[in-house]
């Protein structure tokens, strides 16, 4: 099963190796291993669905536990805490391309293509813990979810965790009911956020399930979802978001300055919808906090849209409407923020994988340059890693 077994092992670099019909696989008490420009392909494979084994089980969950099947062991086991993949290039996995246990994992800079096709709950990305960096990755081809958090393994959390400037194609091959990134089930998602990833392209055969563009389900809440881009979503039922509704004092979701082009669905209670651009939609929410958001009566006048270009020309009527929302749009020009994922008059930000594009990086993600990014501060778009 494993090219390298770090079970209990830490401060290990990987680096430059190709890998076939194999995986590296951590354990709980591993440590700050990197894994730095892998060539891997066909990291895991089976042919079965096996339930979950009941040391997998989270504690509370359904009894569905085949929908998990394989997700807890397949793909690159990152378990332990503050372990590193980056500039790597994942092809080919039945299961899991990436599995993230434990605290403090950064998948960054990373293309992965055509996994997850035993058509379980097994992902590109699966996340499990708390205080993850997924960022800068290209993911294209899933069977289902392309980054998925699932409360079968992953339990009743996933707190503090970023999933940002990714490059999201492909995803719903096999499954119906399913996001590009999708976070379930009740799971308390307090201090993760959702950012500047462009989502797109899916596959969805279903005219009675979802093939969404971010998806919390079954009660997830808490999500801050900001600054995304979902477009050409060209399935028989697209959703660009569709976030949870839940009840209850402690529950808030924070949707704001994203640019969805089709049919979205937003809860009515504990929620701040703000400066979005839903070109999908006529009708928002009553109940909830809904303002400033440009729907489907206004054409926003995107500078080319046929291009894939979402900026906004000089005349849309998205500029210079918007709230200010401190630590979303601090970066604003003119008299007030503009609506949708992207400012005029600031440097576009882009999604994906330097890797993706054919060229290695030297990025290094121990760098003060690189923490300064992972951990979210500003940092500008026009220079890739």
């Amino acid at each position: 099963l494993y090219c390298a077994d770090l079970t209990d092992r830490s401060h290990i670099t990987l680096r430059g190796l190709t890998l076939f019909a194999g995986t590296i696989t951590t354990s709980s008490f591993s440590e700050g291993v990197t894994l730095d420009r892998l060539k891997a392909s066909y990291l895991s494979h089976s042919v079965t669905l096996p339930p979950l084994p009941p040391s997998a089980q989270a504690v509370g969950t359904d009894q569905f536990w085949v929908l998990a099947s394989r997700a807890h062991h397949s793909g690159i086991q990152l378990r332990g805490r503050g372990h590193i993949l980056q500039n790597s290039t994942l092809l080919g996995s039945a299961g899991n391309a990436v599995l993230l246990e434990g605290s403090e994992h950064v998948v960054t800079n990373n293309l992965i293509q055509d996994t997850a096709y035993i058509g379980s709950y097994a992902a590109p990305i699966r996340l499990n813990g708390s205080g993850h960096r997924v960022v800068a990755n290209t993911i294209v081809g899933a069977g289902r979810d392309s980054i998925t958090a699932d409360w079968h393994t992953c339990g009743s959390s996933l707190p503090d965790v970023r999933i940002a400037y990714n490059d999201i194609s492909g995803f719903g091959a096999l499954n119906n009911d399913l996001g590009g990134i999708y976070l379930a089930a009740n799971l308390d998602l307090t201090n993760t956020q959702i950012d500047h990833n462009n989502i797109h392209d899916p596959y969805g055969f279903s005219f009675f399930w979802d093939a969404a563009g971010i998806y919390t389900d079954v009660s997830s809440y808490n999500a801050t979802v900001n600054h995304n881009l979902i477009w050409r979503m060209e399935v028989n039922k697209p959703a660009g978001l569709k976030i949870s509704q839940r009840s209850g004092a402690d529950v808030q979701e924070r949707i704001y300055h994203n640019t969805s082009l089709t049919a979205n669905y937003l809860p009515n209670e504990n929620a701040s919808i703000i400066n979005n651009l839903l070109v999908g939609d006529s009708t928002l929410p009553s109940t909830a906090v809904a303002s400033n958001n440009l729907s489907a009566a206004t054409n926003p006048l995107f500078a080319s849209p046929d291009f894939a270009d979402f900026t906004l020309q000089g005349s849309s009527p998205a500029i210079d409407v918007g709230l200010v929302l401190p630590g979303f749009n601090d970066d604003f020009t003119g008299a007030a923020p503009d609506l949708g994922a992207f400012e005029r008059g600031r440097p576009a930000w882009r999604a994906g994988s330097a890797v993706a594009a054919g060229s290695f990086s030297l990025y290094d993600a121990s760098s003060p340059a690189a923490q300064q990014f992972i951990d979210g501060r500003p940092y500008e778009m026009g220079t890739r890693f």
